[in-house]
């Protein structure tokens, strides 16, 4: 069985997480800034069928103000015209016999839907509920962020706490600037159709990745990763296992 403490987190909730998790918590909030990370065998889950997963070895940037590089952002934004997109939208099925008119006005009325995104995420306070949500689901110890474990009540998505008011942690989130990445299974993809302002804002995206100014996340479990080294440091997941994924092997 894991030794469990429980830690207060920056905004003074009480959170439960392993001697464990606890060291890992701690090392990585206080890793140099800029510093390069590693992580090998990274399922990524996102858009893909349940295991069948890509898997990916990735070099990154892992500590960095997300303050400035929300502000970098921007500007690199402020500066992608319809010219930079316009050879993929071209060659896209969604917008062929679509008038250029109305792709031009896809193209404004998303760029401005990610401008304002960004500018909600350089206040201080939450101004949606996908913000009040992330606020809700996530804590920081000093830098590093944890996801909590959550359940939905009446549609809201929100952490479960014990009798003490305590939440637990589930994984923990490691913000990342790729450097490189090697795909080591391509794994199968969800398909489903978009509309045309979401794939519009995923060329756009993908525009703003190429001026590296575009971050991912790594969520850490005892499920989805091999290694993941930082300041010569290295992390195992047994190091990041929850309550819920103790690993007995």
């Amino acid at each position: 069985m894991q030794l469990n403490v429980t830690a207060k987190a920056n905004d003074g909730r009480a959170v439960r997480v392993t001697a464990a998790q606890a060291k890992a918590i701690e090392s990585i909030s206080n890793t140099r800034k800029g510093g390069c990370a590693s992580v090998h065998g990274y399922k990524v889950a996102t858009g893909f069928y349940p295991g069948e997963e890509a898997v990916v070895n990735l070099q990154a940037i892992t500590h960095f103000s997300q303050k400035r590089l929300y502000e970098r952002k921007r500007q690199a934004l402020l500066a992608i015209a319809y010219r930079d997109v316009a050879e993929a939208v071209a060659k896209d099925d969604l917008f062929k016999g679509m008038k250029a008119e109305k792709v031009l006005k896809t193209f404004d009325a998303r760029k401005q839907m990610l401008l304002n995104q960004i500018d909600r995420n350089l206040q201080d306070k939450p101004k949606n509920a996908h913000q009040e949500g992330h606020v809700r689901c996530y804590a920081y110890f000093g830098d590093c962020k944890v996801h909590l474990v959550t359940e939905t009540v009446d549609g809201i998505k929100q952490p479960v706490t014990d009798a003490d008011g305590a939440c637990e942690c589930d994984s923990i989130t490691v913000p990342y600037l790729e450097l490189n990445k090697t795909i080591v299974k391509e794994g199968r993809r969800k398909t489903k159709k978009s509309g045309a302002g979401v794939v519009m804002g995923n060329y756009i995206e993908k525009c703003l990745n190429q001026r590296s100014v575009g971050y991912k996340t790594l969520s850490l479990k005892a499920n989805n990763f091999e290694s993941f080294k930082v300041d010569r440091m290295e992390f195992l997941p047994e190091d990041v296992a929850s309550f819920g994924s103790i690993i007995t092997e």
